[in-house]
């Protein structure tokens, strides 16, 4: 665009036209807000809202647990930990290490559930890190570290 032109929009008041690039990313974004905006208005007249369309669908601790178990190799501890788990609890941080298993959880009671990990098959101890915190929906976000029993 030639700088005469530029002046004269811009004492006209209107912005100055785009580059050809930048215009086709624009046209791109646009064309990707409307199919998601399409999406909404679908699922809520559906009757599903917005809590359709932006949440993915959480998988129970057993349904994990099976899917672990029927791969070729699952990884030991992370089935046994995802068999011991109740559908009321979810990890929301987990580091495995050869000598323990450190998590971050949500649960409704975790000292409970830190009791019940700590008698699950595959585990010989588990502890409380840190005090239970108040988390969302009425659960307690708390680090419990669990001991795997020694492979044989």
């Amino acid at each position: 665009m030639s700088p005469p032109r530029i002046r004269r929009a811009a004492l006209a008041g209107a912005p100055p036209p785009l580059p050809r690039r930048r215009r086709r990313i624009e046209a791109r974004a646009e064309a990707r807000l409307a199919e998601a905006r399409a999406a909404l208005d679908a699922a809520e007249a559906r009757g599903g809202g917005a809590a359709a369309v932006a949440k993915p669908p959480r998988r129970s601790a057993p349904a994990a647990a099976r899917a672990l178990l029927a791969a070729r190799r699952p990884p030991r501890r992370l089935a046994a930990l995802a068999a011991a788990t109740p559908d009321e609890a979810h990890a929301l941080r987990l580091r495995i290490n050869p000598g323990r298993v450190e998590g971050e959880f949500a649960a409704p009671d975790a000292a409970a559930l830190a009791a019940a990990l700590a008698e699950a098959p595959g585990f010989s101890g588990a502890r409380l890190r840190t005090g239970a915190r108040a988390a969302e929906a009425g659960l307690q976000r708390a680090a419990i570290e669990l001991t795997p029993e020694p492979r044989e």
